[in-house]
């Protein structure tokens, strides 16, 4: 029987992803790993375009709402 290492995964979350304790054990395993995964993928210049539109920063989502 494998255990889980929590305080290693704990650590991570609270570092890595700043997500608060009571907020960790909230997470599914399903949730977690899609955390987790993302942490090693990289956007290309595509998708960050993508991102930056669909989730722009308040300053430019204001400017462009003004146009």
């Amino acid at each position: 029987m494998s255990t889980m290492a929590w305080p290693r995964l704990l650590h991570h979350a609270l570092h890595d992803f700043a997500i608060p304790p009571k907020e960790f054990w909230r997470l599914s395993v399903v949730e977690w790993c899609a955390l987790h995964a993302g942490q090693n993928a990289y956007a290309d210049q595509k998708t960050l375009r993508r991102l930056m539109n669909e989730y722009p920063d308040e300053k430019n989502r204001l400017k462009n709402e003004s146009s």
